[in-house]
């Protein structure tokens, strides 16, 4: 249900992650504020403990989530070359003779929300 794309500017890659299909246009815009909001969190947790190099040496930098004018919902991050988390994930699956186990984009957001509830208790 999602796609991704890649775009330059000055320069500076954008990596945006958006939903294609229009029936979960809301879900989505609400998946994406959960995952900035998240990872806002996590920066301003690491930046307020002096660990502000760490975070970004292992996460990406996130700049906006918003809509398109056709409503169309997307999140906005920095690119770091190298592979997605899916692709990480399917090259670390040893049996390739049984159904790929992979996260969809609901369950990694999932995640997300998770470990920010466990950070808020921190």
């Amino acid at each position: 249900m999602t796609a991704t794309s890649l775009m330059e500017k000055n320069g500076k890659k954008f990596y945006y992650k958006y939903c294609k299909d229009p029936k979960h246009y809301d879900d989505y815009f609400l998946y994406f504020q959960m995952e900035y909001d998240s990872m806002e969190r996590l920066k301003q947790l690491m930046d307020d403990t002096g660990k502000s190099s760490l975070y970004t040496q292992l996460f990406p930098l996130y700049y906006t989530y918003s809509c398109t004018t056709s409503k169309q919902p997307f999140i906005c991050m920095e690119y770091i070359t190298g592979c997605s988390l899916e692709e990480k994930l399917s090259a670390q699956y040893i049996n390739k003779n049984e159904p790929f186990p992979i996260l969809n984009t609901q369950q990694i957001l999932h995640l997300y929300e998770q470990l920010s509830t466990a950070l808020y208790w921190l």
